[in-house]
């Protein structure tokens, strides 16, 4: 989206003063960037997996893996055409790999949420460690840090009762760890009592985190909108998880 960079009523000498050195006059784009009600180009949309379903096996014949490296169809909102996106905030698409093909292994910083619409025997690998993925499954990859706070959204989106409701756990594994999920990674709020304790934990920041996430999953079992946990773990982290999960009484 483009924005107004220039004041009219600013002299001419003073508008190519700022130009000259990369600045923009905030003022003349504020009402745009923080306007006073919503405002967005997404419109409402239907994707029908009937329609789609042929285009994205024709995708596989066409294009090969190794061209594509992520072969996906991408839910793009008709009224933010160009921008990939399904909403101004989110990003959706339909990956499709045939038997016998390895998609590259990647990270990235967003959260993720992946649906196995169909397949059989296909697998995700995280740190060595394989994970089967079969039609029906959920895998959710953002961590939640407050239970009470996810059960009032659960309640405030009037979420069924029949469907279950999911809680992502990561231990943290020391305060930087902590500071950059509550300050980078959209979507992830920290308790200030959590980071205090990150804070304070220091040298034993590890066996702090693990603690956090031990509770997590108590206060899981005794919610009663929450109907299980996902453990997740940051790059190269693994290892935690195995020690978490030798910690938590079954």
């Amino acid at each position: 989206m483009a924005f107004p960079t220039h004041d009219q009523t600013l002299p001419a000498t003073y508008s190519q003063a700022l130009e000259s050195l990369s600045l923009g006059p905030l003022w003349t784009a504020l009402h745009v960037l923080l306007p006073p009600t919503r405002v967005t180009a997404a419109v409402p949309h239907r994707w029908a997996w009937r329609d789609i379903r042929p285009l994205l096996h024709e995708a596989a014949r066409l294009v090969p893996l190794e061209q594509a490296e992520r072969r996906v169809l991408v839910l793009e909102n008709p009224g933010l055409r160009g921008t990939y996106s399904i909403t101004s905030t989110l990003y959706a698409g339909l990956q499709v790999i045939l038997p016998g093909e390895t998609a590259p292994s990647h990270h990235h910083t967003p959260a993720a949420l992946r649906l196995v619409v169909e397949g059989d025997g296909a697998f995700t690998t995280v740190d060595g460690v394989t994970c089967a993925m079969e039609p029906g499954d959920f895998i959710i990859t953002p961590p939640v840090y407050d239970v009470a706070a996810l059960e009032r959204l659960v309640e405030a989106a009037q979420v069924p009762d029949d469907l279950p409701v999911l809680l992502g756990v990561m231990p943290l594994r020391d305060f930087n760890h902590a500071e950059y999920l509550q300050h980078e990674v959209p979507g992830i709020v920290l308790p200030e009592e959590t980071l205090e304790r990150m804070w304070r934990a220091r040298e034993d920041a590890a066996a702090e985190g693990r603690a956090i996430a031990r509770e997590l999953i108590e206060q899981a079992r005794a919610s009663t909108r929450v109907r299980g946990v996902v453990l997740t773990s940051s790059v190269n982290e693994i290892g935690e998880l195995t020690n978490l999960m030798q910690e938590v009484p079954s």
